[in-house]
């Protein structure tokens, strides 16, 4: 198999209405005749298609697409745009997309996803016999693209979050609460590092302060509101530490007297 060249600009291989491109280097000539010119430029596509990603980035060349292969565009997307760390940042989970915003995974609403698709697609090329020419995106493609995305992005619906996306066994996910400033492991305290591995749609937006203060205006109105019930106390706390943590047991509060006439509060 011949050596590929090293990576060009599209501009290095003709101007767009110069005719059929040649490269400039007759080093590379005879090369290019053969894969660049023979079967409509077919072979020549094939290579930039599947080389486009890493000369791009490499050469700040503009990644070279098939507009009818969305799935593959729908990889470089990817790639492009929601890859930390060696982590994919965007899921499709259960028909809904999720972006990793440093803390957690908000869902991501089909209109932003929409833009970014666009704006990707206008800095793309593609080759049309053997000419590159930029791509003009449009509804339709824009469209297969984020249907693509759904299944390049497919994260498996018997996930429910919390949960690790890498093998974490000694530091289970529902003990895990993401502040503004780590991971805190609700058992022993310890602030770990953010990362995309974890995956939960829940964060604060507030520091985890080992050294804080209690809360001395919230726990005199516990105090008033149960004061001679700290059972009581105790399960509200329960039920809103359990809220952003775990949203399937968001429900509705609601307080009542037990048959021995004590006031309680229940999650509904």
């Amino acid at each position: 198999m011949p050596t590929i060249p090293a990576a060009r600009s599209p501009s290095a291989w003709g101007s767009r209405n110069a005719g059929p491109a040649r490269p400039r280097d007759p080093q590379t000539a005879t090369w290019y005749v053969e894969k660049g010119i023979a079967n409509g430029g077919r072979e020549l596509h094939r290579i930039w298609q599947k080389a486009g990603a890493d000369i791009g980035k490499v050469a700040g060349s503009p990644l070279v697409i098939d507009p009818k292969a969305p799935y593959d565009i729908a990889r470089a997307f990817l790639a492009a745009h929601f890859v930390e760390g060696g982590q994919r940042t965007l899921h499709c989970h259960r028909g809904a997309f999720y972006a990793w915003n440093g803390t957690a995974y908000p869902e991501a609403d089909d209109a932003s996803l929409r833009a970014k698709i666009y704006d990707f697609l206008d800095q793309c090329v593609t080759v049309i016999h053997g000419e590159t020419r930029p791509v003009k995106p449009n509804a339709r493609i824009v469209g297969s693209v984020l249907d693509a995305l759904a299944a390049a992005a497919q994260l498996d619906g018997a996930i429910a979050a919390p949960a690790w996306l890498d093998h974490m066994p000694n530091v289970p996910a529902e003990e895990i609460f993401s502040c503004a400033n780590g991971l805190l492991h609700l058992p022993t305290l310890v602030l770990l590092p953010h990362t995309p591995a974890l995956f939960t749609r829940n964060a604060v937006d507030f520091a985890f302060d080992r050294n804080a203060t209690a809360p001395r205006h919230w726990l005199d109105f516990l105090a008033a509101l149960w004061p001679e019930d700290p059972e009581a106390v105790g399960t509200l706390q329960e039920i809103f530490g359990s809220l952003p943590i775990c949203p399937s047991r968001r429900g509705s509060c609601s307080s009542g007297r037990s048959e021995a006439g004590k006031e309680r509060s229940r999650a509904c």
